[in-house]
């Protein structure tokens, strides 16, 4: 926050982005759950952010999976706002590919033959990659 005007007049930078989790932890307040009120530093941060936006004319972004316009009122200055994180992204893409694998997994231990253990199935199929 210390820098946001610095980082706000740099050419080329088009947008200001908050993270909230990432404020939240950089002041050392804790997490928020949906429904509390947040630490009154939390609120200064945001609102120093946000007259940093006018002063600069740069719009700002937010995550806003954690967010309620009637417990927010930061977020009316907010002019873009993500429906998600990456990192929830990754998770949820992850636990797909890990889906994935599993039915596949579970499809070739079918096809074994009797008494076969998938590792067997596994190393035939390597050395008959490499013959």
């Amino acid at each position: 926050m210390d820098n946001a005007d610095a980082i706000a007049a740099t050419d080329g930078v088009d947008c200001l982005m908050l993270g909230p989790g990432d404020l939240r932890l950089s002041l050392g307040v804790p997490a928020r759950k949906y429904g509390e009120r947040d630490d009154p530093r939390f609120l200064d941060a945001v609102n120093r952010l946000i007259g940093v936006k006018y002063r600069h004319g740069k719009p700002l972004m937010t995550v806003s999976f954690k967010i309620s316009a009637a417990e927010d009122s930061w977020v009316k200055h907010f002019n873009l706002l993500l429906a998600t994180a990456d990192f929830v992204d990754v998770v949820k893409g992850h636990q797909a590919a890990l889906g994935t694998i599993k039915t596949t997994l579970a499809g070739l231990n079918e096809q074994l033959p009797m008494g076969m253990a998938f590792d067997e199935k596994i190393k035939q199929r390597r050395d008959s990659h490499e013959a």
